[in-house]
């Protein structure tokens, strides 16, 4: 025995140093090193993406490709239509596991949308791309064809569909334009509804400005349907609903897009169905939005509790936003997540370094993270991401400044009209041009966001939970009879519950252990057992430093032979959010 105090404490260090490795490679890549997942990676070679596409295709260009997909590859990709969108829309979803291996209700799923408000189109393309990248890398990445193989996507593109398809029509030069559902008119026949400016010498810059319009329509004016924010001047009613303010979670009248009621849009009553209703097997939801780079000069991550502080969070569950959130931004070149309590943007509760109150208005409800979170009890991720341009300085950030020097310089007249004479009806001599409207997300800043959140989402989804029966054994008793243990593993990261919040509001749907028996019958038992839940790596750790595993269970049976031959016996695990898993034994009575 050493019993050098020196040789005793550097032996203490080495020791410690192993285990911190251990625990870091536990975060950084779950299941044991086995993969490049939680890194940057690169599409299979023959990959290709548009990312210089302007505009984005609409509604039905998305859906006719998720089709055409599903036709090409129907082993592992098939559509759902889950509702229709108050225009009559169809809201389709595709689906994307082997079916080979089981259904996608079968397994541990992810759930992700884009474009949930009208404006914030770019979400359509990063979830087409993600669609499109993983249906190729299936049977060539092999990190790609475990998670199809034993995990399921489900993908809807384009959630306010209506709205969208407002955006992404509004010049006659693009495809779908309807003249009666756009404001403006393009009077001088360029396919573009751009400005109308006038010299006033008592304004900045010396002009004034006007939608292009054969009336007077100051600004850039938008249709009634997106008119989601602003009060009736007569009845002080809000004009629509907000699709990210219409969840039951901490609803309020009073918040601005609130709608009369919580889900009074038929849009989020599919969606909220399809989550909590037909397919509970989903464990995490990821809904993108299109701030960050577009207006605050970085992408980030939203996270619930949208209004209050972290704390009031259960504590393991914060601790799944602190790791994955490392996570994102170490993928992502340093960006952040957060929630709109500590958000500048957001948060009226603090003043900012003028002494001005922050914040846009004191309240923040009816969030779909809020009700995916506390009212379903299961984690969610509001993405903020967007961007185009150059980051001329280098400083990590897109500031507007430096959009409007890469819309000038490197787009030229692929967004800009140019400024030409015209007599206006009313204004009289007029100059009509300007911008289309710069591209929310393009080229390699588009190409950027897709292949981050792309390799997030693959982490993301390896941490699910996932059972296992590890083994079945029979063994004769004294009494002439047979006792049938199996014995039961979660082999992933997050507990068989998901969120501790989910035991709180009782959606802890428990694992339950069935057996199938030939040449036998059960005696004193029921066929099917609850064993409870199986804790995850990342909650069980802490007992299994302690000598304890609790990440596994045994369901045992007792059976009594019957005739001669020999028995079949078949122990098949049933788990709404880890998946099912099924074994067979056979031996001689």
């Amino acid at each position: 025995m050493n019993t050098n105090p020196q040789a005793r404490f550097r032996a203490k260090i080495w020791v410690f140093s192993v285990c911190l490795l251990l625990l870091f490679s536990l975060l950084i890549a779950p299941q044991a090193l086995q993969s490049d997942i939680g890194h940057r990676s690169q599409p299979v070679k023959g990959f290709t993406y548009d990312f210089d596409r302007w505009p984005y295709p609409i509604h039905a260009e998305v859906n006719a490709r998720l089709q055409e997909l599903a036709k090409q590859y129907p082993n592992i990709a098939r559509t759902i239509l889950i509702g229709k969108t108050r225009e009559g829309r169809d809201m389709m979803v595709m689906e994307i596991t082997n079916k080979e291996t089981g259904s996608g209700t079968s397994k541990p799923a992810v759930w992700l949308d884009a474009n949930i408000h009208a404006g914030e189109i770019t979400g359509r393309l990063y979830m087409t791309y993600l669609i499109e990248r993983l249906i190729f890398e299936y049977g060539k990445n092999p990190d790609v064809t475990r998670l199809v193989d034993t995990r399921a996507f489900y993908v809807l593109p384009v959630f306010d569909a209506d709205g969208g398809e407002r955006i992404l029509t509004r010049h006659p030069a693009w495809p779908g334009y309807n003249p009666k559902e756009q404001p403006g008119k393009d009077l001088d026949g360029d396919g573009y509804i751009t400005q109308i400016r006038v010299k006033d010498a008592s304004r900045e810059g010396g002009y004034r400005y006007y939608l292009e319009s054969d009336e007077v329509i100051r600004g850039r004016a938008q249709t009634d349907f997106m008119n989601r924010r602003s009060r009736n001047e007569l009845t002080g009613e809000r004009e629509g609903e907000d699709f990210n303010r219409n969840w039951s979670a901490e609803w309020l009248p009073e918040e601005p897009g609130a709608g009369p009621y919580p889900f009074s849009l038929p849009e989020l009553r599919h969606v909220a169905d399809f989550l909590t209703t037909t397919h509970k097997n989903v464990f995490f939801v990821y809904s993108i939005h299109s701030g960050g780079g577009q207006h605050e000069g970085r992408s980030y991550f939203v996270r619930p509790l949208m209004d209050h502080p972290y704390e009031k969070m259960q504590h393991e569950d914060n601790d799944f936003y602190v790791r994955a959130g490392a996570i994102w931004s170490y993928l992502s070149a340093g960006n952040v997540i957060e929630n709109n309590y500590y958000s500048f943007l957001f948060n009226t509760s603090e003043e900012d370094e003028e002494g001005n109150q922050k914040g846009y208005g004191p309240t923040m409800a009816g969030f779909m993270s809020d009700f995916i979170y506390s009212h379903v009890g299961l984690h969610c991720i509001l993405p903020e991401i967007s961007g185009s341009g150059i980051d001329y300085d280098k400083d990590g950030y897109y500031t507007i400044p430096e959009l409007e020097r890469w819309a000038r310089e490197e787009m030229g007249d692929k967004i800009y009209s140019p400024w030409k004479p015209y007599d206006h009806p009313i204004l009289g001599k007029v100059e009509i041009g300007g911008s289309r409207g710069i591209p929310p997300a393009l080229g390699d800043r588009a190409k950027f966001d897709c292949e981050a959140q792309y390799d997030w989402i693959l982490y993301v989804a390896n941490l699910s939970p996932l059972l296992r029966i590890k083994n079945v054994t029979a063994d004769p008793t004294s009494d002439g009879k047979i006792k049938v243990v199996a014995t039961i593993r979660n082999d992933g990261c997050l507990s068989r519950y998901v969120t501790r919040n989910a035991i709180k509001i009782r959606r802890d749907y428990p694992v339950l252990a069935k057996i199938n028996v030939t040449g036998a019958k059960l005696v004193d038992s029921e066929p099917i057992k609850n064993i409870g839940h199986l804790l995850g790596t990342w909650s069980y750790i802490r007992y299994w430093i302690e000598g304890q595993d609790r990440s596994t269970k045994t369901a045992e049976w007792t059976l009594e032979p019957a005739g001669s031959g020999s028995i079949e016996v078949t122990v098949e695990v049933q788990s709404h959010k880890g998946g099912t898993d099924k074994k067979t034994i056979t031996f001689k009575k």
